[in-house]
This record gives C-alpha cells, sequence and structure tokens, in this order.
C-alpha cells in the first residue's frame, strides 16, 4: 500500500522480506544496477541452509549500500536477517560468524562516511517460555478459527510412503524422489503455519472471519469489526489480564495516538522479561518452554544499541534516550528543523550542541 514512494532525491532498496517477485527498489533506473540483489533467502528460517543464506545476503545488502552511498548525502542500510538468526539461534557460531561479517561491513562504513549512526530496534535476552493466546480466547468465545487443511498433503504423501513395500521405498531413497516430493510439499505447507513469512496466508486460511477478536503475536488482539457478535473490550481485556506472563494490560488509547491511531490493536498484552506471546492457531498447548530448532529461543528486551560516531559527534553518554528520537537528532546534522508533528527530540551529540542535566545512561527502544 505504500510503495513506490513518492518521489525522493535518490534510492530505496528494500532491506526486509517482501513478497517473491514484487518490486524491491524504486526509482526504476536503480533496478540494473543492483547486480542481483534480492531481499529474500531462498529457504524459510527454519531450513538448515538458512543461516548461511541470511548471512550471504546481508553481506550483499552491505556491499550494495557501500557501492551506492558515495553518490548521496546520506543513506540508510537495514539489515534485517541477523534479528531472525539471534532469535532462532541465540549465541551460536554461525551468529556469532554473521556479527562478524556486519562489524566488517560497519567498519567500511565507518572509514567512508563522515558520521555514522548505530541502533536496534530493541535488545534481547534469553527466553523462558511461550504463552499460546488462542486456547484462552477459545476457551472465553472470542476467537473462532477455521479447520486446517493445509497440513492434509504433506499427511498424505507420508502415508503413501509408509504404504509402499520396503523394497519400492529403498529404490526412491535412492533416487530422492519422494524426499524431493515432500520438500516441495513442505515448502509449500510451511508457510502456512509460520508467523513470520506468510502471517497474511496464515491469517486468511486459519480464521474463521465472524470471530469477534483476532489476534497476532506478540500480545496484539483486534476486535473484528465485522463479528457477528461484537464484545466489548472490556471482556477481551479480562480474558487477557488472566494469562500467564502478563506484566501489564495496554488498551489502545493509553500508548497510541495521531490520525491512524484507530487502526491500531484494540489491546497489547505487554509480557514479563522471557515471555513471548504468540498466536499457535490449531495448537492446544497453553505454556512451552523453547527448544531450539522449534522457534524463538531469544525474544526481545527494552534496552538497545544506539550510538553516534564522526567527525562532527561530541564524545559523551547521556540518558534517556528514545528511539524516535533518531529522525530529529540525524536532522540536525544537516541543521533541518524537525516537522512539528513528529515524536522525539535532538539529542545533545553534536560537537557544540548544548548539552543537558543528564550524562549517563542507554537507550530504551
Amino acid at each position: 500500500g505504500t510503495f513506490p514512494p513518492r518521489n525522493i532525491d535518490g534510492v530505496l532498496i528494500s532491506g526486509f522480506p517482501c513478497p517473491d517477485g514484487a518490486p524491491n527498489a524504486t526509482p526504476p533506473w536503480i533496478l540494473p544496477r543492483l547486480q542481483g540483489y534480492r531481499p529474500n533467502t531462498l529457504v524459510p528460517p527454519r531450513h538448515p541452509e538458512f543461516p548461511a543464506q541470511a548471512t550471504e545476503l546481508m553481506v550483499q545488502q552491505f556491499r550494495t549500500f557501500e557501492r551506492l552511498a558515495p553518490r548521496f548525502k546520506f543513506g540508510q542500510v537495514t539489515v534485517f536477517h541477523i534479528d531472525e538468526l539471534h532469535h532462532l539461534y541465540g549465541s551460536d557460531s554461525l551468529v556469532l560468524d554473521a556479527w562478524r561479517a556486519i562489524d566488517e561491513a560497519i567498519g567500511r562504513i565507518m572509514r567512508i562516511a563522515d558520521n555514522v549512526v548505530l541502533v536496534s530496534d530493541h535488545g534481547s535476552g534469553p527466553m523462558k517460555e511461550y504463552v499460546n493466546v488462542v486456547p484462552p480466547l477459545e476457551g472465553a468465545g472470542l476467537l473462532r478459527l477455521r479447520k486446517d487443511y493445509a497440513k492434509r498433503p504433506l499427511s498424505a504423501l507420508h502415508k503413501m510412503g509408509r504404504a509402499l513395500p520396503a523394497s519400492w521405498r529403498k529404490r526412491l531413497r535412492k533416487r530422492r524422489l519422494l524426499a524431493k516430493v515432500a520438500d516441495t510439499v513442505q515448502m509449500r505447507v510451511e508457510p502456512l503455519h509460520e508467523w513470520l513469512p506468510a502471517a497474511t496466508t496464515q491469517l486468511r486460511h486459519r480464521i474463521d472471519w465472524s470471530s469477534p477478536v483476532i489476534p497476532l503475536n506478540q500480545g496484539l488482539f483486534y476486535r473484528n469489526p465485522e463479528a457477528k457478535a461484537q464484545r466489548p473490550v472490556t471482556d477481551l481485556a479480562d480474558c487477557v489480564s488472566k494469562m500467564p506472563g502478563i506484566a501489564h494490560v495496554w488498551r489502545r488509547e493509553e500508548i497510541y495516538s495521531g490520525a491512524h491511531s484507530a487502526a491500531a490493536p484494540d489491546l497489547w498484552a505487554e509480557a514479563d522479561a522471557g515471555v513471548e506471546f504468540v498466536a499457535r492457531f490449531g495448537e492446544p498447548w497453553e505454556r512451552r518452554r523453547p527448544e531450539k530448532g522449534r522457534g524463538w529461543i531469544v525474544n526481545h528486551r527494552s534496552h538497545g544499541i544506539f550510538g553516534f560516531y564522526g567527525k562532527d559527534v561530541d564524545g559523551a553518554r547521556i540518558s534517556q534516550a528514545r528511539i524516535y528520537d533518531m529522525c530529529p537528532t540525524i536532522l540536525s546534522f544537516f541543521g533541518v528543523r524537525p516537522p512539528p508533528d513528529i515524536d522525539g527530540v535532538a539529542l545533545p551529540v553534536l560537537r557544540g550542541a548544548e548539552r543537558g542535566a543528564q550524562s549517563v545512561g542507554g537507550q530504551a527502544g
């Protein structure tokens, strides 16, 4: 809905996953110059080849940025796949290898740029448990699901394989025919059960659209305006507040403002540290310990990375910096006054900038 953006004096190249075959760069003249750039891995996140492909893509993104950066006064590179690698593999050696590649790329950028901003949209820490919000919502009559037909082709294929004589199965394994067919079907089925690659597809296949509530991952809850029987937000808040791992239940009007706040979730359930709220449709479990290979083992924390480096930066630490201070602070490097309708303030990081009373601290994303 937002692509392509309004005309700008520059280029925009997607650093996040986007639909295969969809345009990932604008304006059109930049496409032939991207030299095979792509925003997506060829396999889903849990695939054994994902770490290598993700690291390769991040290196490619940095190289593309370094090649184009000298043409412009300002540039931004978003390195998405390290987020998913860290969630799935924690501090495994393959994640550390990816971090080394990122560190080397940042070093190269620091040598060609006057000033650099490093920022993460969140911190991270070890997970303690998953909490599945679907069973409590179903029990309270707030959620209705469709039957899951997506797994039937794979289940049927496995049954066919078991029905074949052992001698046939042995010959098929040698030719890898059955394995290739199973892998093809799995690649089609898996996005319907992985929230990250195809959340919209999953919702379209699994939600009964007369359901009063539509839950998303990470504690987001929408009341369905098309529901046959509307339920008050108090019913939803009461149900969510009884779920394990709840730190606080926030209503829309408490945390959102602005022209588009009506499109925000009705409720956000803030989790205790190490708890991850998920919407696993059709799965009866309510609480589960994280296991490597079965999803995230690391999840979000409030404190992340927020730093400035360069010839115009005053070396000091400041307190109470927020991620939404990034935009007005970057504008201050160019002497541009921030628009009155954006959040945040310009942090005193420029040499000669007036510094407030606070002196030490960190960023809360």
